[in-house]
């Protein structure tokens, strides 16, 4: 990689960079993660479960309701008109290459990013100005409730994402054993509230270091950084993985394997989402015009795939933690994840799905094969790796 591609894509991660998570809430961003900075930062569904944890009475959430609407007035008016000029400085930062031109679209992102939280602090305070002394009293649950559904899911190391508290209301499995759960979950709450304020104090550090000047490019200083927000959702990821266990630990055999499947699944979206060839062996076996030995054939088919499946993912999401622990920021550029243990599991795993979608090929007929799932593959990880890899070459 070149010295100016490399400063594209240092530019690039730090106007992705979200800023430190104000006590009010919000967030938007991070730096493994996406960005929804041009979002409005409530939603009427979020506002609606704040007014539950508070206990707002009818009148009290037909005011916030109003509140919440001119906010988004506002907001959505002064994101166009941001969203269109970085739009245009994005366009002549590609024509003239000029590094500067780069800088100056993260300090643009960084002032509207301020913009952003000034009319969102000015909406909380707002809401916080209708409550009563008892209701005000809880506003922390809701700063707490707002930081982990708002921030969560920016991260991108494995885990890290995992919200046991939705989880476990998903499944129900409250209902096993609601005393000691409600117990684990509400220390959860706590200990994930503490990782996710330092990760998101982090976050806004580089976002800082990165968009506070046009000095020259440093990259002790840039991989400094990086393993700084490493090791802060390192801390996230590690809450999560503590605290599953717990509850792991107090359901019953048939709800925990439930359970742990989700964790997992949650944890290693890449790892365990659903291929093309695991969804064309459920719809196949659903076909009404399958004949006996075709049925008996997909059906052991679909449970020897499971089986040697399993058996992939599992060391292939050891593999993956791993290498988020180890692997320099300089290796994840030059395709780290596509190469040794991690890369050939990938390639196990891809070469299982072909072999499992050709006998099925063979099995079915041709207007059978027309009814089943079609699309992308969803556990293509190299295709998805190569259209990431064009579209920032692309934006670069």
């Amino acid at each position: 990689m070149t010295r100016n591609r490399v400063l594209g894509v240092v530019a690039g991660i730090a106007v992705s960079v979200s800023a430190p998570l104000a006590q009010s809430g919000g967030g938007r961003g991070g730096f493994f993660g996406g960005d929804n900075a041009f979002s409005p930062a409530v939603t009427a569904t979020e506002l609606e479960t704040y007014a539950g944890i508070l206990g707002m009475d009818d009148e009290q959430v037909q005011v916030a309701e109003i509140l919440l609407e001119g906010y988004v007035q506002q907001f959505q008016a002064r994101a166009g008109e941001a969203r269109n000029r970085i739009q245009r400085l994005v366009e002549e930062a590609r024509e003239s290459r000029d590094r500067a031109a780069w800088m100056e679209i993260g300090e643009y992102r960084s002032e509207f990013q301020d913009q952003s939280e000034k009319m969102e602090a000015a909406l909380f305070s707002d809401l916080r100005a209708l409550l009563t002394p008892e209701q005000s009293e809880r506003w922390e649950d809701v700063e707490r409730t707002r930081r982990r559904e708002r921030t969560m899911g920016t991260g991108r190391m494995s885990g890290e994402r995992v919200d046991l508290i939705r989880l476990t209301s998903e499944l129900d499995v409250n209902q096993e054993s609601s005393g000691e759960i409600d117990e684990i979950l509400g220390q959860y709450e706590l200990d994930l509230d503490r990782a996710l304020l330092k990760r998101n104090e982090v976050y806004g550090e580089i976002r800082g270091q990165f968009t506070g000047g046009r000095g020259g490019f440093d990259p002790e200083a840039m991989n400094d950084l990086f393993e700084k927000g490493r090791e802060a959702s390192a801390r996230v990821r590690d809450v999560n993985e503590r605290y599953a266990r717990q509850v792991a630990g107090v359901l019953g055999e048939d709800v925990r394997g439930r359970f742990e499947q989700r964790v997992r699944e949650a944890s290693f979206p890449q790892v365990y989402r659903e291929s093309r060839v695991q969804r064309s062996l459920s719809a196949a076996v659903g076909l009404e015009d399958l004949s006996e030995e075709q049925s008996q054939q997909i059906a052991t088919m679909r449970e020897r795939f499971q089986r040697e499946a399993s058996a992939i993912n599992e060391r292939l999401a050891r593999a993956w933690r791993e290498a988020e622990d180890s692997m320099e920021i300089r290796e994840m550029f030059r395709g780290g994840f596509d190469r040794g243990e991690l890369g050939e599991l990938r390639d196990d795993r891809q070469q299982l799905d072909g072999q499992y979608m050709d006998k099925l090929r063979e099995l079915l007929s041709e207007e059978q094969l027309d009814r089943l799932p079609r699309g992308e593959d969803g556990g293509d990880f190299r295709q998805r790796g190569r259209q990431r890899t064009q579209r920032r070459g692309e934006i670069i």
